[in-house]
């Protein structure tokens, strides 16, 4: 019997140390920390605090931009380049880059506060199978005579135990992300980024064509599917795509984008306007399906339940209960 609980406690040590090994690469599911942005957000204030009372920042200071979280920084770096060596105003694009930092930073928030009751969800999934284990082995007399069939039957319960965590932790991921699939979430901020590129490379005199053209390779370097979609050239034709899909959204907003430049273009009209608008509703869009699918990540949560932990609990409960009547 020593034996046995020394055999069984060497288990549980070793199932809880590979679990341990597990939960770093688990986090890449959680909402990243906004801690970073943070800093990035304090510098940004600092630059336009001293431009407003003055002061021009220093060459390291104007530099420490580009260490921004990608692609924040390479595109801050860039756009306030250009204003500077036209000798145009910065503070109006440095605000939008700041209202952009802080919106990402309150979205992380939001979504990282209606994720607790799925991650509550998760707790209960990750331990439920181990203390229903215990329990039965302890308080059932046939279960200990089964020796390693019963904890065959545990390891199983247990693989599916996790596999059901890990497709909890998926549906929390893909909701905070509107849906998109994992390859596509870098689309989204190299959207925004493409936009007010776009936009800040207007407000300096470039003409529209042009600031579309220059504004291309930075969307190139993590949405280059994007680049496909919309087309690099100025005045190709647009290709149809749906909105039903965040995907599709993003595909559809740049192609609007491009027709009201080259409307504006042919007209003779501001442009600024029009991108810093289709912006605004780009962002009002993607947050209405964020919030959608947060909505329903309640409901989705409970097909981990059912369809993993559900049957592992039983599993071990029919064992257990056979194991009884026949010992």
């Amino acid at each position: 019997m020593s034996h046995l609980w020394l055999a069984q406690s060497l288990a549980w040590f070793l199932f809880f140390l590979g679990l341990g090994q597990l939960l770093p690469d688990l986090r890449r599911f959680l909402p990243r920390g906004p801690e970073s942005l943070d800093s990035s957000l304090l510098l940004l204030k600092d630059i336009k605090e001293s431009l407003l009372c003055g002061d021009l920042p220093s060459s390291e200071t104007w530099n420490r931009i580009s260490l921004i979280p990608k692609p924040w920084g390479s595109l801050a770096h860039e756009s306030l380049s250009e204003l500077r060596e036209n000798g145009l105003p910065v503070l109006p694009t440095l605000e939008r880059m700041e209202g952009l930092i802080r919106d990402q930073i309150h979205a992380a928030a939001q979504a990282k506060a209606r994720v607790a009751q799925a991650w509550g969800q998760a707790i209960v999934c990750g331990s439920f199978v181990p203390g229903v284990a215990l329990a039965l082995y302890g308080l059932l007399p046939g279960v200990a005579e089964l020796g390693k069939i019963w904890w065959l039957w545990v390891s199983l319960a247990l693989l599916l135990n996790l596999v059901g965590l890990l497709w909890l932790l998926s549906l929390c991921e893909k909701a905070r992300w509107a849906g998109l699939p994992p390859m596509k979430r870098v689309w989204w901020p190299f959207v925004l980024c493409f936009g007010e590129q776009v936009l800040a490379l207007l407000r300096s005199g470039v003409p529209p064509d042009l600031a579309w053209a220059r504004a291309m390779p930075q969307l190139a370097r993590g949405a280059s599917p994007l680049v496909a979609s919309w087309g690099a050239d100025f005045w190709a034709q647009a290709s149809s795509c749906s909105r039903s899909s965040s995907a599709g959204l993003m595909e559809q907003w740049g192609q609007q984008v491009r027709d009201g430049l080259q409307k504006s273009l042919v007209e003779g009209r501001s442009c600024s306007e029009r991108v810093e608008s289709a912006l605004s509703s780009l962002k009002q869009d993607w947050d209405a399906r964020v919030e959608r699918e947060l909505g329903l990540l309640g409901s989705r949560a409970l097909q981990p339940l059912f369809f993993c932990v559900a049957p592992a609990v039983l599993g071990l409960l029919a064992v257990g209960l056979i194991a009884s009547v026949e010992f």
